[in-house]
């Protein structure tokens, strides 16, 4: 099953590392590449919005939440059963600078066998897999991201109501 894999040390408790990760309705303000709506919560569905390195919007996607651990683990699945599934996987653990978190996905399903069978064809969603640990080591300490650099539409679309509003 190929599977990319990134480990990540961040400033702060597993409980919050957990707050910020399941509260999807702020992703839009940190995330530069998701925007999800929905609930952390067993069996929810969740609607997925992202967008490439180069600010190209990707089709909207859905997701389920199939796994749940609270300050611990959460697993979201989506796809087509047999044909193609991603799973997005967190893993937090203590670590002594605050906690661990183990994340990334896993590919099953014929095409994504198929698709993924060499290693680089996953090794090319690292970068999306790095800049996450870095917009989310940078929410945990209170940085402010950079607006004006985000390719992230939500962010920017937030970022310009905000100003629209400021100049009335």
């Amino acid at each position: 099953m190929p599977e990319l894999k990134v480990q990540v040390d961040l400033p702060a408790s597993p409980d919050r590392v957990w707050s910020v990760l399941t509260d999807f309705s702020a992703y839009s303000e940190w995330n530069p590449y998701q925007a999800i709506k929905g609930v952390a919560e067993l069996g929810e569905l969740l609607t997925i919005s992202s967008c490439g390195l180069d600010g190209r919007e990707f089709p909207i996607s859905h997701a389920v939440v199939r796994r749940i651990e609270p300050n611990a683990a959460m697993e979201l699945r989506s796809g087509l059963p047999l044909w193609f599934v991603s799973t997005r996987f967190f893993d937090l653990a203590p670590a002594d600078s605050g906690t661990r978190l183990s994340h990334g996905v896993r590919f099953s399903g014929i095409w994504a066998l198929w698709r993924f069978s060499r290693t680089h064809m996953a090794e090319r969603l690292k970068p999306f897999y790095d800049a996450f640990g870095i917009a989310l080591t940078e929410r945990l300490v209170g940085r402010r991201p950079n607006m004006a650099n985000s390719s992230n539409r939500h962010r920017r679309r937030a970022e310009i109501s905000k100003q629209k509003r400021a100049a009335r």
